[in-house]
Order: C-alpha cells, then sequence, then structure tokens
C-alpha cells in the first residue's frame, strides 16, 4: 500500500508495522486473520488458509489452469453452478466464498490499516492487476474492491505502475524505451513503455497469468516430498498439515538461495516420530527449475514483437516481483539483452504500490507536478464469434486506449432470419470457443427479408479504465443492442453481490471488534509497562510518598497484567478495561 501527497509517495504500514502484506487470509473459530498472522495459521488449518487469489479469481470451476491448481490446494473448492467456491469452516460453520469475497475481505482489512495509518476515510482507489488478466478477472476484481467499500475504483497494470513510479523516481527526461519484467508469486508480466519527458505510451504487455515464485515453491516442495520418501519411507503427499509446514519452509529456502550458495532446512516432528533435516545447493534449486525461467522470458519475447523492438531499443529493465531476486533468472534475463544492466535501483517488492500511488494522485489531480499524458493499452484481442466459429478481431492486443472500432460487414446467417445472435470473445486464439467468452446477446425483430441477408453495424468502444462497450445495430435501422461488458459468466450476478454484502457486514462487524480488542490490548500492555518503569526508576530512590510494600504491590500487579496479556490468549474487551480500572484504584489508593 501507498500513498502520494504534498508530492511524495510513501509507502503505508500495516497494522504491524510492516511494508508489505502478504495476500493470504484465514478463518479461524473467533476471527479472519491477514497476512503474515495468516501465513502462520497455514500449518495449523491449512484447509482454512486461501492464497493464489489472482489465479482464483475470474475463472470457471472447469478452467484448466483451475484444475491443476486444485491438485495442490490445501483448500477445497465446490462446483456453484460452474462457478468455484472455497469452503471454510469460520465461527463453527461451513461457508462457501467466492474469489471475490476473499479478496474483499482482504482489500477491506488493508483498507482500515491504511485509514488508521494516514487518518483519513479513503473512498478511492488504485489497484493493480496483473497486465494478461482479461475482462472477466477485471470486472471480478473491480467488484471485490466495490464490496469492501470503495466507491470509485481504477486498476492499473501491475508493470505499468512499476515504470511511472520508476520513470518519476530516476527524473527520466530524454526519450527512452523502458521494458518491466515483473516476476512475483503466481504471475509474470513483462510491459514495455516508452517515456518522452511527461508523456508515458504502453507499447504492448504481454504476460502468464499462470508462472510465478509459487511455482518454484512447488519445484521444492516435490523434491523434499522424493527425498523423504526415498530416505525415511515415509509419504507425505496426502498430509496437509506437513505439505503446509514443508510449502512454507521451501519458500524461506528459495529467499536464502538468492544470496547463499548452499541453504538447510530443517524440521521437526513433521509428522508423528518423522524429523527432516537437509540442505540444497543453489545449483539444484537452478537445475529443477530452469524450464520455468525460460518460460519466464517468452513474454518477454512476446512484449518485444508487439512493441515493434529488438534487444538493442530497449534503454532500461526494470526488475519488479520478488521473484526476480533470483540470480539465475537474472542472469537468463541479462543474457537475453546481451548483458545490458539490468536496474535494480527500485525496491521490486514496493514499486507496484509506488507507481499506484502515483496514478491515483494523477487521477485526482494531485500528481507530481506538470501535466503527464497517460496511454495504456488493451491485453487481450477482443471480436465475435463469425457463423464458421471463428473468432473475427475487432480490437486488436495492445491497441491504445481509448479506442473505438466500427465494422458493417456483419450479417444474419440464412435469408429471412428474424434474430440474429452475438457472441464476444476476448483472447488470441483463432477459434472463438478457445477464447474467454465474455458475453452473449440476441438482436430480435428483424426487417423480414425473404431473400438478402440482414446487415449489421458493431461498434466496440473501450475507455481509459479499461471498459468495453458494444453497440450492435441492424444497418439503417433503428433496432439496436447496447451493452457494457462486465457483467459475464464468470463474475457475480446482482444476487450474489446482494448476498456477499449481507454476509460482509457480519465479516465487518468482526473485524471492527477485533481491532476494538487489539487496541485495548495495546493500550493496556503499554500503561502496565509505563506504571512498572515510572515506579522503578522514577520513584525508586524514595522521593515519594510511597514506601517499599506499596511499590513492590504495584509492580507485581504490572507485571501479573503484562504476563496475563501476553499469554497468548485473546480477552474481551470488558476484561481488558477491568484489569486497567484494578490496576488505577491500587495506584490511588496507595496515593501515587
Amino acid at each position: 500500500m501507498a500513498i502520494h501527497e504534498n508530492g511524495s509517495t510513501r509507502v503505508i504500514l500495516n497494522e504491524i508495522d510492516k511494508r508489505v502484506t502478504p495476500s493470504v487470509v484465514a478463518f479461524t473459530d473467533e476471527a479472519i486473520v491477514f497476512g503474515d498472522e495468516a501465513k502462520e495459521q497455514a500449518s495449523l488449518s491449512p484447509e482454512n488458509t486461501i492464497y493464489d487469489a489472482k489465479r482464483l479469481i475470474g475463472r470457471r470451476f472447469n478452467d484448466p489452469t483451475l484444475i491443476k491448481d486444485r491438485r495442490i490446494w490445501p483448500f477445497q473448492l465446490v462446483d456453484v453452478q460452474g462457478k468455484p467456491r472455497v469452503r471454510v469452516r469460520y465461527a463453527s460453520k461451513v461457508k462457501l466464498l467466492c474469489a471475490e469475497e476473499i479478496l474483499s475481505l482482504l482489500i477491506a482489512h488493508l483498507k482500515t490499516s491504511a485509514e488508521s495509518y494516514i487518518n483519513k476515510e479513503i473512498k478511492q482507489a488504485v489497484i493493480t492487476v496483473p497486465a494478461n488478466f482479461d475482462l472477466t478477472q477485471r470486472e471480478a476484481t473491480r467488484d471485490a474492491a466495490k464490496l469492501a467499500g470503495l466507491d470509485i475504483v481504477y486498476l492499473l497494470n501491475e508493470p505499468t505502475a512499476a515504470v511511472l513510479a520508476y520513470a518519476l523516481e530516476l527524473s527520466i527526461t530524454e526519450d527512452r524505451n523502458l521494458l518491466v519484467f515483473d516476476l512475483g508469486g503466481g504471475t509474470v508480466d513483462v510491459s514495455v513503455m516508452q517515456v518522452k519527458k511527461t508523456s508515458f505510451v504502453i507499447r504492448s504487455t504481454a504476460g502468464d497469468t499462470h508462472l510465478g515464485g509459487q511455482d518454484f515453491d512447488e519445484r521444492l516442495l516435490l523434491y523434499f516430498l522424493g527425498e523423504i520418501l526415498k530416505n525415511h519411507g515415509v509419504d507425505l503427499s496426502g498430509n496437509k498439515s506437513a505439505l503446509q509446514r514443508l510449502k512454507i519452509e521451501c519458500e524461506i529456502v528459495k529467499r536464502r538461495l538468492s544470496s547463499a550458495e548452499v541453504a538447510e532446512m530443517r524440521l521437526d516432528e513433521l509428522s508423528p516420530g518423522l524429523s527432516f533435516q537437509t540442505t540444497i545447493k543453489r545449483a539444484q534449486f537452478e537445475d529443477m527449475n530452469k524450464d520455468l525461467f525460460e518460460k519466464a522470458l517468452i513474454p518477454v519475447k512476446t512484449a518485444l514483437e508487439y512493441a515493434q523492438l529488438t534487444v538493442t531499443d530497449i534503454h532500461h529493465i526494470i526488475l519488479v516481483g520478488g521473484s526476480t531476486r533470483i540470480p539465475a533468472m537474472q542472469q537468463m534475463l541479462q543474457e537475453f539483452f546481451n548483458l545490458k544492466p539490468l536496474n535494480k535501483q527500485v525496491n521490486p517488492d514496493e514499486v507496484v504500490a509506488c507507481g499506484a500511488a502515483i496514478y491515483a494522485a494523477m487521477m485526482t489531480a494531485n500528481g507530481p507536478e506538470g501535466a503527464i499524458e497517460f496511454t495504456d493499452v488493451t491485453s487481450l484481442s477482443l471480436g465475435l464469434k463469425k457463423h464458421d466459429g471463428s473468432m473475427e478481431v475487432l480490437i486488436k492486443r495492445n491497441s491504445s486506449l481509448p479506442i473505438t472500432v466500427t465494422r458493417s460487414d456483419f450479417t444474419t446467417v440464412y435469408p429471412g432470419d428474424t434474430q440474429a445472435d452475438f457472441e464476444l470473445y476476448e483472447g488470441e486464439d483463432k477459434l472463438a470457443v478457445n477464447n474467454r467468452l465474455l458475453d452473449q446477446f440476441t438482436i430480435t425483430n428483424l426487417t423480414k427479408n425473404r431473400f438478402n441477408l440482414v446487415q449489421f453495424e458493431v461498434t466496440f468502444s473501450i475507455d481509459r479504465n479499461g471498459i468495453l462497450s458494444v453497440i450492435a445495430a441492424e444497418k439503417d435501422k433503428e433496432n439496436r443492442y447496447k451493452l457494457t461488458v462486465g457483467r459475464t459468466s464468470g463474475t457475480l450476478s446482482t444476487a450474489e453481490r446482494n448476498e456477499i454484502r449481507a454476509r460482509m457486514k457480519s465479516f465487518y462487524a468482526d473485524e471492527k471488534a477485533r481491532y476494538a480488542q487489539d487496541e485495548q490490548r495495546e493500550a493496556l500492555l503499554s500503561y502496565a509497562i509505563a506504571i512498572k518503569t515510572k515506579v522503578q526508576q522514577e520513584y525508586g530512590d524514595g522521593e515519594c510518598n510511597l514506601n517499599s510494600e506499596q511499590k513492590q504491590l504495584i509492580v507485581d500487579q504490572c507485571d501479573e497484567i503484562i504476563r496475563w496479556v501476553k499469554g497468548g490468549l485473546d480477552h474481551a474487551i470488558a476484561g481488558y478495561c477491568q484489569k486497567k480500572n484494578e490496576l488505577e484504584n491500587l495506584i490511588i489508593g496507595s496515593g501515587l
């Protein structure tokens, strides 16, 4: 999270004063927890710890990539009318939640943390998404943000945000071509941007929504599972708790190997009677992931091809995402660009958030000094299904926004047809069925003509925010159909939104109560520590009306409160207030 105000950008710290919050949500009987706290729940309750929201959102249950992911996810997906729902147990009840709902909980939590940090209510925000997200996934993300209480939501491609932050940070004034290589936890995105002083033009984007750091972790996981089976004769592939502990440790090992040649793994009591300790070399890690590193370069080649540029035309290569710290990935990328230096001046974990904050300021006229022209592109091609099943592209991939295209060569299938069906698709395959169906509609009451085909004029328009509007009309007639694409089979219906809003009220109430509980706990702890310190230091030399017995009584009471608060149990707000009142009464009674 980040904010741009008063001419500068700063990262917003979360509730535990960390600059980065993992996109993990965990459900317990007592509460919903997020980020690092949720990751700690993974080994205790893997089936109730949800991650990979980017790979889940906007997809159908039978999506091939989702089928692959379901095999390794510890949480359970349920098919509800073709849409995936995550099965969790919360407050002793089983609930089926969609990806939008889980993401909205995370966004709402981040929103609350940010509001507490800047002491302002937040109703507008820029949320970044992978460059290769299709319209369905983007609309699903927008749905999640609005369910989280945001009124106005702008979406920005992650690599675009990175370029924006980078270019302004280094004050690039000459014409330059920048390439962003964004390799995060679950996706890889590449964008090529042309910077001309105050003009930012996206030339192309490419990516893979199913390749990232988690895939490297999975390779390590499979390797260590094999080692355990070979050396200990124990198959842990069906042990969810052990798998989660091992998965967490795999991520730690991966990070260590970015700075060390060898990393050690040690897990005590991984399963009853089994403790596991081993070492792995960086060379082994690089070898087992070599094909994935090579796969990550494919979007780089694609983006350059769409931008009609070569490696020699790129002036700056910007690394974004934690997985770009992997030495082998850096080496492979640098070799591809003929040993051109990679730019590591920006923090790969924070640059996207900073770019989003700058863009948010631009949207509200509070951006950096001087007018900035910003042009984005479409991430995928858009078109209609033809009679032969092929896709007729109206707006090509990487077309500059905004854009409007009108075509008048569409017709009915046969003479005499009184209605015509239209199917809107997004994707790059020549066959429409292999692309994503966005929406469909029918124009009825066509002019009757037994001998000629009815002709249609179709207009596709995409605004700067990536929203697609479609108008199809019988040529030279008033008979037309207009829609704004977004309410597709892969996103939420009005009834589903209302149902989620009702549940969210309960979740928000729980979150608010938990924050109030945390505040009371921290206030009591700080108060007890302050009183103990004051009695021991300021009044320790006898310069007050307390005798040694009274001093010790107050110190003992403070120690008891500190132990009680730090005991690991959550207590009711009334309990914290009662403890504070007891200490205050003791202090008043002693005459301090």
